[in-house]
């Protein structure tokens, strides 16, 4: 199973999706979708991550930590287990939608991150590329329809093509790379440089700095108004 090695052996939901009893009439075919809709996503996982208190341990953790400006966001469909596309012998339940998140790298702190390459979350994205994930749903079930969008329950980070943020990436088995926390201390924006998590342990200042002051002042030099 391609867990990555910070993430407990517990977690919330089983590692499977957790489904609404109800399904909504509006979502019950795919032209019948209203994409406007906020928040009608019948399923949600949730996982369990570790916290890191100090930018020491989220350096120690990370096998990647770099600033990158996200150019795209794509789907796929891959085997949980393995992290690899569906084989004949992969189970239905395992066939998992992911968002890839292709960035340009612009400077790194740990790790050899260059040039532009892509990391994937488990999971859709809430409320934007409706119609591109519905699409890649379409390999794993003939009618999709925007409930069987699997969604973060807390849905803590939303990362935004365009914008530019402070990544700390996971290694995981399967070769691939996904953040090392996705609630809310892998990714910040790098806007609000002394914004501390929402547990109020780390902030962009705080996980550059640990690098060194002078990375901290070529940062204020290059990003910083």
């Amino acid at each position: 199973m391609i867990l990555s090695k910070h993430l407990k052996k517990h977690i919330k939901s089983a590692l499977s999706l957790i489904l609404a009893a109800c399904i909504l009439s509006a979502c019950s075919e795919m032209t019948d979708i209203d994409w406007d809709i906020n928040g009608d996503y019948l399923s949600f996982f949730s996982f369990q991550y570790e916290v890191f208190e100090t930018p020491k341990e989220l350096a120690d953790m990370a096998d990647m930590v770099f600033i990158g400006k996200v150019k795209s966001l794509s789907f796929e469909i891959l085997d949980f287990r393995t992290g690899l596309p569906p084989t004949e012998q992969t189970d239905e339940d395992d066939k998992i939608l992911y968002t890839n998140y292709t960035v340009e790298v612009l400077t790194s702190y740990k790790g050899n991150a260059s040039g532009t390459f892509t990391f994937k979350e488990y999971g859709g994205v809430r409320d934007r590329y409706i119609d591109e994930q519905i699409k890649a749903l379409t390999a794993i079930k003939e009618h999709p329809t925007i409930s069987d969008i699997p969604v973060c329950e807390y849905d803590n980070y939303i990362i935004e093509e365009g914008h530019t943020y402070l990544f700390s990436l996971d290694k995981l088995n399967s070769g691939f790379f996904s953040l090392l926390n996705p609630d809310k201390q892998s990714a910040f924006p790098i806007e609000n440089v002394e914004e501390k998590d929402q547990y109020g342990y780390l902030s962009v200042k705080d996980v550059i700095s640990y690098f060194g002051e002078d990375k901290w002042n070529e940062f204020k030099t290059g990003y910083v108004d």
